[in-house]
């Protein structure tokens, strides 16, 4: 296969440039150090002691610098190449943070008030909850990723606010209390870790599990071998704290894939089949072990290549700031191809496509397309893992609740999404409606049949 066309030569410019700030920023305090060494070995025979301790007072600052710019790098999957746009001139309200254990998690306190954002100070999307259960409660917890999160909408109108309405309109007991488990691109290894160390200690009822997207993602890592354990904990651990380390890290991805053939990456999921199916087994092991209901959540996306993705309030800005530092005369379909250089999502490519045939680009716009197909795809044998999911349901005698039948049956499936993954309100409604019809005996128990 031909390596895929490259992006104009305006965009690698500017991230050459704020790469080369980087690398100047870094040369300067290196010879800063070395003239230091110099000058201190004529004066005095303690070479190793004096350039120990300014390597210590270089890093020190350059880890100050980095924490006061905001610069907290959180190592997504998909966030593997071109980062360097991102990180000096696309600033953005991150509420996630680097974890060891986790790899990320949600960072605990965060608000975002233009989406409605609230996350407590335990770290999970919702209200404040004790870890006790109130007498005459029951607790439905749904364990996922970014769509039991409830990625792009307010607390309002996520399916799990909306379930716990519908379960407490008749009053009555059990007062019923549904805790969202969700955190953005979480795969089955991060949610039965997260699950273990953190989500068991509210007692729950009820586990709801969801996890697919993610666990079949194309990345450049698998989640199983970049989890810490083992000897190295400690320093592994010491090391994720520095934002230096993280910014080393990513600086070297970015460097390596700059001219990245993105037709020829290896189709690695984040989770084998082998280890998925394991994952969801142990689900349902130690939910049983404390006497919890388990069952399973399939989700739906649109149809393939029949979706148009509209633009977040996020993206636009991103958008806005991707113009103004690639130049006024850089034209739209440009900045938002720049902006998918730090934002791997193909909906980006969508858009940049459809502004340079609205600016009468057709050798960009073919260009893009291009680059769209060479692309590796997000979801790479999803039927395979939805299948694991079913087997270990029907194993197991467990319920799965399938949205998949739920929204083919809607006139207009695809408005029933925000992007090419996430439902908006109208499909988080549909799946609380689901939920509710599971959890009280009033409707199948796998939805959709």
């Amino acid at each position: 296969m031909a390596a895929p066309p490259a992006l104009p030569e305006k965009i690698f410019i500017y991230i050459n440039k704020e790469a080369r700030k980087t690398v100047n920023l870094l040369e300067c305090g290196c010879r800063i150090c070395y003239n230091f060494f110099m000058l201190s070995g004529k004066r005095n025979s303690r070479l190793p002691l004096f350039a120990a301790a300014a390597f210590l007072i270089f890093f020190t600052l350059f880890e100050l610098f980095l924490r006061i710019s905001g610069f907290n790098y959180v190592p997504y999957p998909h966030n593997s190449f071109g980062k360097f746009a991102e990180l000096f001139s696309i600033k953005h309200n991150s509420f996630n943070m680097p974890d060891l254990e986790l790899i990320w998690k949600l960072s605990p306190g965060t608000v975002i008030s233009q989406n409605s954002i609230k996350i407590n100070r335990k770290g999970i999307r919702g209200k404040e909850r004790p870890y006790g259960k109130p007498p005459g409660t029951s607790r439905v917890l749904i364990i996922g990723n970014s769509t039991v999160f409830g990625w792009g909408l307010p607390d309002s109108q996520i399916f799990t606010n909306i379930l716990e309405q519908k379960l407490n309109a008749a009053g009555g007991s059990p007062r019923y209390e549904v805790i969202n488990g969700g955190v953005p691109a979480y795969s089955s290894f991060q949610s039965l870790r997260f699950f273990k160390k953190e989500l068991i200690r509210y007692d729950p009822d009820i586990i709801v599990v969801c996890s697919k997207f993610s666990d079949c993602f194309c990345s450049y890592y698998d989640d199983k071998s970049v989890m810490a354990s083992g000897k190295n904990y400690f320093i592994k651990k010491l090391l994720y704290l520095s934002r230096t380390y993280h910014f080393l890290r990513q600086a070297v991805w970015t460097l390596r894939s700059l001219n990245a053939d993105f037709s020829k990456l290896p189709k690695r999921h984040r989770s084998t089949i082998a280890d998925y199916t394991g994952n969801l087994q142990e689900f349902i092991n130690i939910s049983k072990s404390i006497n919890a209901r388990v069952m399973f959540l399939s989700f739906d996306r649109p149809e393939k290549n029949n979706i148009t993705t509209p633009l977040s309030p996020y993206a636009l800005n991103l958008i806005k700031i991707s113009q103004k530092n690639i130049g006024a005369d850089a034209s739209r379909g440009e900045a938002i191809e720049k902006v998918y250089l730090s934002n791997k999502h193909l909906g980006i490519l969508k858009i940049a496509r459809e502004a340079y045939k609205a600016e009468n680009r057709a050798a960009d716009c073919s260009r893009v397309e291009q680059i769209m197909m060479n692309l590796n795809p997000w979801f790479y044998d999803l039927e395979a893992y939805e299948n694991a999911m079913r087997k270990t349901a029907d194993y197991n005698g467990i319920g799965l609740i399938d949205i998949s039948g739920i929204y083919k049956q809607q006139p207009n499936r695809n408005a029933l999404f925000i992007d090419e993954v996430h439902p908006g309100f109208t499909g988080h409604m549909l799946i609380a409606e689901a939920l509710y019809k599971a959890l009280t005996g009033d409707g199948p128990s796998v939805a959709g049949e």
